[in-house]
């Protein structure tokens, strides 16, 4: 049984000659040259136009934050890890530095490391008495399972790109780094489950409350910088009648004002909204 999922991912219960035929369905003709002609070769074939994919989608979003990354003063990128898996919470290296090279190596059509390491699965599988073999090979053999993403930070005054984790969140970085820093990863979750909806005409729209409510202009302005790169609408309440980080030079901006109503006699009041600033192109 072969069939492609809604995440992209093809599941096998090892009817090679379909896998085959499903493979070559989906592959562009362009690259159907790549396939190899037994049943092992198809497989790697067919994953690594898969780890292509992928490649080339981080590689897109760090584009994105390059745009901001020129003006703030904390960079960040997105890198997947192959030598630090995580499958069921263990970190566990699957791919050696051989393999991955042959896997992005267009050139290379035979991948022997990768096609080594692949059997060498294949052949444990034959020995496992396990009642559970069906899901433990969908999952070893998903290569979804064999990397870690990673979400990178490189502070002032240094040269090296670090992971970003709570320590250096706490430790290492001002309160705007600090709000940066958490915009980051939220921007990219999102992203990452707009871009796999089918739903192509799902709004970008973000809701946050108190937006940028402790920084200054020119901080706010890194924030939306960021949120406009990604090309994410925004929703924000600003308390005190505070506007001005919300007019910023090239992204469009109208501001509501939302006006209590006349609560007398118990009665819940009906607010009122209204239009006090806009700034268009």
């Amino acid at each position: 049984m072969v069939f492609q999922d809604e995440q992209d991912v093809y599941q096998l219960n090892f009817d090679l000659p379909t896998l085959k035929a499903n493979v070559k369905k989906h592959v562009p003709n362009d690259q159907t040259h790549l396939l190899a002609t037994d049943e092992l070769g198809t497989f790697c074939a067919a994953v690594s136009h898969q780890m292509f994919k992928q490649r080339d989608y981080l590689q897109q979003i760090n584009q994105t934050m390059q745009q901001n990354n020129e003006r703030a003063d904390i960079k960040f990128k997105i890198e997947l890890d192959y030598q630090r898996s995580n499958r069921q919470g263990n970190h566990q290296p699957v791919l050696t530095e051989t393999a991955l090279t042959e896997i992005f190596d267009i050139n290379d059509t035979k991948m022997p490391e990768f096609r080594s390491l692949m059997q060498h699965k294949l052949e444990f599988a034959t020995r496992q008495e396990r009642d559970d073999l069906q899901t433990w090979l969908l999952e070893e053999f998903d290569y979804r399972n064999w990397s870690t993403m990673n979400i990178l930070v490189k502070l002032p005054g240094t040269t090296d790109y670090r992971i970003l984790t709570n320590p250096v969140l706490k430790t290492k970085l001002s309160s705007a780094q600090k709000t940066h820093a958490t915009l980051i990863p939220l921007l990219i979750i999102v992203k990452i489950i707009l871009d796999k909806c089918e739903l192509k005409d799902a709004p970008r729209l973000l809701f946050l409350d108190d937006f940028a409510g402790r920084l200054d202009d020119e901080n706010a302005q890194r924030q939306l910088d960021i949120v406009a790169a990604f090309d994410f609408s925004l929703i924000t309440t600003r308390p005190g009648n505070d506007y001005s980080t919300l007019l910023a030079d090239n992204i469009e901006n109208t501001i509501y004002q939302v006006q209590a109503g006349n609560s007398d006699g118990g009665v819940f009041p009906i607010n009122t909204v209204s239009i006090i600033g806009a700034w268009h192109r």
